[in-house]
């Protein structure tokens, strides 16, 4: 039987819940205070099986001497286990079969699955095996690639730690060494190790390493985002940078994100900057609103976080809406957060609007957000556009309510009533129909009749086809040059030479109405009326003046025809203008 064998059958034999050092007779350990004071069924019982196991031990000690004298490797491997003798006798605390297996020629620093002999004993917490390994010239910075012994100690249970690493450290272990992105001093910070903490900073441990490719990126956030205010204040007292960047977080950021609100509390007053930017645009409060942490965010209001206008990506604001947190909206709010401001993407109704939270929408349409805005990152829309396209009908009702143009169309030309019928939004299309959406607009795929029959929305189809039957047409058969050249501010005026191709007549009072795009100052809003009724056949000139934008560009608005109930029909009519 080898070595590991023999170890193996005496770890199988012994009681995991009885420890002792080699070297102590059983009679010795029977003789302590331990074993005197109690005389009860369960003290004779542990008694017993201590005697039990030393007798083991005795006799494995023996079958060890057997296998030298027989010349067997003391370090032999089993595949299943993946160990060593020397190691497996480390785990298990064995000191005086270590011993045993060193004084047969085992190699101290030999590994296996990672360990050596010394880690073992580490991250059993064996403090009096520990010393005798580094007497005997084990390396105590050794790296198996995943970690120290003394980042094992680090680990190390109960109060055993600490007494581990005062070993390795005496020995020469290094307390700055990183492995695999960690330091012994991060991983004591993130197990909420405080005298383990003290212990390695008293011995030259920095704080302040940074480690930008984990998430426990530096001592401090690693203890922050945990919870560990007691570590947090030994670091902060020991010179750990309170505002330090790793992995695009700090350690307020993270107590933000996660809800520590005794950290949160404390970080400002040591020296947290709560508008400190981190990478991908994200502050305290951004991160403290994504979770919606309200005691947070109203600690960082206090402490004077900036409420973030038009913060890169979202705003605290947008964050809280996307999410449907209205009680930190309303903090946000009231703390001055515009409810039209715009982020990098979208305005705050509009981050509602596409998660189609409904209460939110409400909330925010009474606290003054306009459904007229549009978004200014990628495809520009309005929060109706968004929530078409998701098929949020009741919030797309609600927005109509407030008074969004409901046929103005994004800078791809189409309209909410387009966006409904490619993504098949049935409800949507309904609302928008009883809203009087103008059926005739045309984007670059068509109408939206016209889209729903390439997308084979049968239903759609239908209901649109229906609508179409009820309602007055238009056709623009002349409307004013294409790309018309002007300077800032100029005067135009702009007019479509329309059609009624029958088979209804026009009702007298239809008007022309803005329906979206380039935001052109309107200066006659009563002269474009149609007065009087317009037969099948005929045709009439409606005009309208604007005036042009101040600054250079190029720009592009759609006007469409109402009926005076307020039912939209006939093409979309361009006005194309550049600026220069």
């Amino acid at each position: 039987m080898s070595c590991l064998a023999v170890l193996k059958d005496l770890n199988a034999s012994m009681d995991t819940r009885l420890t002792f050092e080699s070297g102590i007779s059983a009679q010795h350990k029977l003789q302590t205070p331990l074993w005197n004071k109690d005389s009860s069924d369960e003290a004779n019982k542990l008694r017993s099986r201590l005697i039990s196991s030393i007798q083991r031990f005795e006799t494995v000690r023996h079958r060890l001497d057997s296998t030298y004298q027989a010349g067997i490797d003391q370090d032999d491997q089993i595949d299943y286990y993946r160990t060593t003798a020397l190691i497996e006798g480390a785990v298990c605390g064995f000191g005086e079969i270590v011993d045993m297996l060193l004084d047969a020629g085992a190699h101290i620093n030999g590994t296996a699955h990672g360990r050596t002999a010394l880690l073992a004993a580490s991250k059993a917490g064996n403090a009096s095996l520990v010393r005798s390994l580094c007497m005997l010239g084990a390396d105590a910075n050794f790296q198996t690639g995943v970690e120290t012994p003394l980042m094992a100690a680090s680990q190390a249970h109960g109060a055993r730690a600490p007494d581990v690493m005062a070993e390795l450290i005496k020995y020469g272990a290094d307390v700055n060494v990183v492995v695999e992105g960690r330091t012994a001093l991060i991983i004591a910070s993130a197990d909420a190790a405080l005298e383990v903490v003290s212990l390695l900073i008293k011995a030259g441990a920095d704080p302040n390493i940074i480690m930008d490719d984990t998430v426990d990126g530096t001592a401090l956030i690693a203890a922050s985002w945990r919870g560990y205010l007691r570590v947090v204040q030994v670091l902060l007292d020991k010179g750990a940078n309170v505002n330090a960047e790793a992995c695009g977080s700090t350690a307020l950021s993270v107590a933000c994100k996660y809800g520590r609100f005794d950290i949160v509390k404390n970080l400002p007053n040591r020296g947290a900057d709560t508008n400190l930017p981190l990478i991908g645009g994200n502050k305290a409060l951004q991160e403290a609103a994504s979770r919606d942490n309200v005691d947070t965010v109203r600690l960082l209001l206090i402490a004077g976080a900036d409420i973030g206008q038009g913060a890169f990506p979202l705003s605290p604001l947008n964050t809280a809406a996307l999410n449907g947190y209205w009680t930190i909206a309303h903090l946000l709010i009231e703390a001055g957060a515009d409810v039209n401001s715009i982020g990098a993407v979208d305005t705050v109704l509009e981050s509602a609007s596409m998660l189609g939270r409904d209460e939110i929408v409400r909330k925010l349409l009474a606290a003054g957000a306009t459904p007229k805005s549009f978004n200014r990152g990628g495809i520009v829309r309005s929060p109706l556009h968004s929530a078409a396209r998701f098929g949020k009908h009741t919030v797309v009702k609600m927005l109509v309510e407030a008074g969004a143009r409901i046929d103005d169309t994004s800078s791809s030309g189409t309209a909410a009533l387009h966006v409904a019928c490619a993504s098949g939004r049935e409800k949507v299309v309904e609302t928008l129909i009883q809203a009087g959406a103008n059926l005739d607009i045309q984007c670059p795929d068509g109408t939206a009749l016209e889209i729903a029959e390439k997308q084979g929305y049968t239903n759609i189809v239908d209901k649109l086809a229906k609508a179409h039957a009820n309602r007055p047409r238009a056709f623009l058969i002349a409307h004013f040059p294409h790309s018309t050249r002007v300077r800032p501010g100029d005067v135009v005026t702009q007019s479509w030479t329309l059609q009624n191709p029958g088979p209804r007549s026009w009702p007298a009072g239809s008007a022309l109405y803005y329906s979206g795009g380039a935001g052109l100052l309107l200066l006659d809003d009563g002269a474009h009326n149609q007065p009087s009724a317009l037969e099948p056949g005929r045709s009439t000139v409606l005009t309208m003046r604007v005036q042009a934008p101040d600054s250079k560009g190029r720009y592009v608005a759609f006007w469409g025809l109402r009926c005076p109930d307020g039912i939209a029909f006939g093409d979309s009519l361009p006005l194309h203008l550049i600026v220069e």
